[in-house]
């Protein structure tokens, strides 16, 4: 654990606000007080606690203004003034230092297909690709961070973007505008001093000069932020009670039958995960498929790069149906791809399950018969024969009442155990007839 991180853990400890005294009937009563939601609040304090209570908000301003001191001499500044090359999208797609691809006024003047990001591959669309990589502007804390870091208001998320040369914590890719001579050493991602904006959108202990920082290009509809622990990133998500008992038992879930997903953990009011993608490069689905998240597109853009992966996109299909996902879209699954030579080693693991099972509302009983999810499922396989007979060869997993009580007995779940278990157990023996009957038809 580096100074910083010290100083932060020790920053939690300490009080927040300031000591008030009051005269009231004749007698001195100390307050600390403090602004919480644009209100002071104030919490009575016994004398005998005025003094180390003076100590401990001292202590507070020393570490705060010491972390001010560290963080100018370890964190580069957030880029203020877009130049020229960088607003009309000349430059280059760096992956770390390696030029991958060109552009001239957006429009792209080299690619090397083996190495560049898929969508500029497909597309060749460099402002699709930037956009892709934008927090989502709808949410109320997006907006707020931008005001901290002094981010003017614009018809789309470009500008942001290449606020911080559009790197993200999940891919090494880039964008350095022409006759730029920043290096990918330069755009290290040092802290997490705005996590708690993004987050919660707290203000609190922001620099005074806005940094660097991750937060800008973290995707999805739901507050988050990047932290640092340890020198590790983890994101953090906010959720409701339900979509965090989906999240993480889908998670442990997947880790008991053998399929590679995110580990996600609970963490106060949030669910976090580690960064999966430290050695790898992150592609979507959506760069190769587009936004069109329907199975007979997706499918086939899958296939046409390998077959092992077009079985891994529909052991994921099994997954969400089996679990009820309905919130699985080309920007929450994807590839891990090899840095230095471009190649798609493997489906990403799974992750963003908060919206399945119970997190929307609980059904009235446990039948799958006219499930959506899995009547969508088999009228795509009835209709694509080699997706169909590649589903017919997957060893689908086996869901035990002992693994779901396992899960479930350290989770705090908003229906029976044994629902529960009726539940995934009658969505899997629906999907089990689907393969069966394919591999009868296929005799």
């Amino acid at each position: 654990m580096n100074r910083i991180d010290e100083l932060k853990q020790e920053l939690e400890t300490l009080p927040k606000g300031y000591l008030s005294l009051k005269h009231i009937n004749g007698k001195t009563r100390y307050y600390l007080q403090r602004r919480e939601n644009g209100k002071i609040v104030s919490c009575y304090i016994k004398e005998k606690d005025v003094s180390s209570l003076r100590n401990e908000i001292q202590r507070r301003k020393e570490i705060e203004q010491e972390l001010q001191d560290l963080l100018k001499q370890t964190t580069s500044p957030l880029l203020s003034k877009l130049s020229v090359n960088a607003s009309t999208l000349t430059g280059d797609i760096m992956e770390e230092d390696d030029v991958v691809a060109s552009f001239r006024n957006g429009l792209a003047v080299f690619v090397d297909e083996k190495r560049t990001p898929l969508e500029i591959v497909r597309v060749g669309d460099l402002r699709d690709w930037l956009t892709s990589r934008s927090i989502d502007s709808h949410r109320a804390n997006s907006r707020l961070l931008k005001k901290v870091l002094r981010i003017e208001k614009t018809e789309d998320d470009i500008p942001a973007v290449l606020r911080v040369y559009a790197r993200t914590i999940t891919d090494h890719f880039w964008f350095r505008p022409y006759k730029s001579k920043i290096h990918f050493k330069d755009l290290a991602f040092q802290n997490d001093l705005y996590a708690d904006t993004a987050l919660q959108g707290i203000t609190r202990n922001t620099p005074a000069k806005p940094l660097f920082n991750p937060q800008l290009t973290l995707t999805g509809s739901y507050e988050k932020c990047w932290r640092l622990e340890d020198g590790v990133w983890y994101m953090y998500k906010t959720g409701t009670k339900n979509e965090i008992f989906s999240e993480l038992f889908c998670s442990s879930l997947c880790q008991m039958l053998g399929i590679p997903t995110a580990i996600y953990e609970k963490e106060g009011n949030y669910i976090k995960t580690r960064n999966f993608t430290e050695q790898y490069d992150f592609e979507p689905l959506r760069s190769v498929a587009g936004d069109d998240d329907r199975y007979e597109i997706c499918y086939p853009a899958i296939a046409a790069l390998s077959s092992n992966l077009a079985s891994q996109y529909l052991l994921l299909m099994w997954f969400d149906c089996l679990i009820y996902n309905v919130d699985r879209h080309n920007e929450n699954c994807g590839f891990l791809r090899n840095r230095k030579t471009g190649e798609i080693i493997s489906f990403a693991p799974n992750f963003d399950n908060n919206l399945a099972l119970f997190a929307r509302d609980v059904p009235t009983h446990a039948n799958r018969h006219n499930d959506g999810l899995i009547l969508t499922f088999r009228k795509f396989l009835a209709k694509n024969d080699v997706a169909a007979k590649q589903y017919a060869q997957l060893k689908l997993p086996v869901v035990t009442r002992e693994t779901v009580l396992a899960i479930v007995g350290k989770k705090e779940s908003p229906v029976s155990d044994e629902f529960l278990y009726e539940y995934l157990n009658n969505g899997q023996k629906e999907l089990s007839k689907i393969q069966t009957k394919i591999k009868n038809n296929l005799q």
